[in-house]
């Protein structure tokens, strides 16, 4: 066990704080390994490293861990499709934050509010959500629940409240990754009114908020050239799909593909060229 907190330790110091848990863990260094893991467990989450950060806070179980250890656990439930695992642990662990630390409070919130959507249980998700916005919270984390809560309310069809959300939103950044989701909601809801000219309008903001290099770019460029299709303005299209289209084929986003073959299709019999059309 010295040797395995040894080397835990020389890791640690070297930066390479995964290999440090390891060693942690090996040696029973319990409060060494949650530190580390609190370090480093949302940037895991965020690069969807779900299996290891499962295992490590399966090595941690117990009763007095720090709250956002379960939220962690929540999320990697939640991503596993294990949804009423998930909603039941981040449940407990909003019982335990109280208002000790209300952005860890309206985190667990918003994900277990995911977790009611998931499950269609969208009244359960306002309950949880709504009293979130009375509370003292960093800006990121405000947009948060208000994209989530706006999440709700459009698959809910609540047209009024989405905007409200949208709106207020809109008040707190002029950009991020936040506002970002919160204008991809608003050009699905322009979308199901017919609001082609706003969708592109929203769609162009969103973009703006997004990596070059990303498969969101290439999402919300698509999206883009469909609304511009709908208000058949067939060449602005067409130039845009070509713009992303060698793009997907040299970064092999196969999944990205189809998607995009099948909006300039439909371009192509737009502008009465029906063979190529059908041909992609």
């Amino acid at each position: 066990k010295t040797i395995h907190l040894n080397f835990g330790k020389s890791y640690e110091g070297a930066g390479d704080k995964e290999q440090a848990i390891e060693h942690f863990i090996a040696a029973g260094a319990r409060e060494d390994t949650i530190r580390l893991v609190m370090e480093v467990g949302e940037g895991m989450l965020k690069e969807g490293e779900y299996v290891t950060l499962s295992r490590w806070l399966d090595e941690l179980k117990g009763p007095d861990n720090p709250p956002v250890l379960d939220v962690y656990r929540g999320k990697v439930l939640l991503a596993g499709g294990m949804i009423t695992e998930a909603v039941s642990v981040l449940r407990s662990a909003q019982a335990v934050i109280g208002e000790k630390d209300v952005n860890l409070l309206c985190d667990c919130g918003v994900v277990m509010a995911q977790g009611l959507i998931m499950h269609g249980k969208f009244k359960e998700a306002i309950k949880v959500l709504k009293p979130l916005l009375d509370l003292e919270v960093d800006t990121s984390i405000r947009m948060k629940v208000l994209y989530r809560l706006a999440h709700v309310y459009w698959y809910k069809a609540d047209d009024h409240q989405v905007d409200s959300c949208i709106k207020k939103a809109k008040r707190l950044v002029h950009h991020g990754r936040e506002l970002y989701l919160i204008n991809t909601i608003e050009a699905n809801l322009c979308f199901g009114r017919g609001e082609f000219y706003e969708a592109s309008i929203a769609i162009n903001e969103a973009v703006k908020d997004v990596d070059i290099t990303s498969n969101r770019k290439i999402v919300l460029t698509n999206n883009l050239a469909i609304a511009l299709l709908l208000q058949a303005k067939y060449d602005e299209s067409m130039l845009l799909i070509e713009s992303i289209f060698d793009d997907v084929q040299a970064r092999r986003a196969n999944g990205l593909l189809p998607v995009v073959l099948d909006t300039m299709g439909c371009l192509q019999i737009a502008k009465g060229q029906e063979k190529e059309g059908m041909a992609s």
